[in-house]
């Protein structure tokens, strides 16, 4: 059972890698599944809490949303932040 979060001051992070960057149905699954653990556990976040990179690499240090989020987590704004981790692909075969 997961406790209220109702009264917490909430982001979430979600990115699709370039691979995925023609479509949005990466971004749109993880906002989708992160927005309803948020509702299970009684919180709510508004759109500009979302902190979303589209096309963008993980091995890359440039992220710009994560970067805003980063600062505003830094600046004391967030009480808890949800993201779900995206697991890489495996590499294809060098032969």
């Amino acid at each position: 059972m997961h406790s209220a979060i109702s009264n917490l001051r909430i982001a979430l992070y979600a990115r699709s890698s370039p691979m995925q960057q023609g479509s949005d149905s990466a971004i749109t699954r993880q906002l989708s599944e992160l927005r309803q653990r948020i509702a299970e556990e009684s919180g709510s976040i508004d759109d500009e809490a979302c902190f979303i990179d589209k096309g963008v690499s993980g091995a890359s240090v440039v992220r710009p949303a994560l970067q805003r989020l980063r600062e505003r987590a830094a600046r004391g704004g967030l009480d808890r932040i949800y993201y779900l981790p995206l697991i890489a692909s495996p590499a294809p075969p060098l032969l």
